[in-house]
């Protein structure tokens, strides 16, 4: 897939806006809990709102994966 240079720079200046970072389980639990079988697991819902902006980010990854060194990928990882 081609891309042009504008729509791109644009999509990873502004993608670390479209994750949402609410998703945390910071929660003591003790070990007789962790490991209780009996309980039933949480549902969560999907949230499909960014599906486009993820699929986007996934191909540019793999691009950049395949055509950049260690250092580049890991400077776009940090940049998104």
């Amino acid at each position: 897939m081609r891309y042009d240079k504008a729509t791109v720079k644009e999509f990873i200046l502004n993608y670390h806006k479209t994750i949402e970072k609410d998703n945390t389980c910071d929660y003591d639990i003790d070990t007789d809990e962790f490991f209780n079988v009996n309980d039933q697991a949480e549902t969560h819902d999907i949230d499909n709102n960014n599906v486009e902006e993820s699929i986007f980010y996934n191909e540019l990854d793999a691009i950049i994966e395949r055509i950049a060194t260690e250092k580049e990928h890991n400077l776009s990882l940090l940049i998104c």
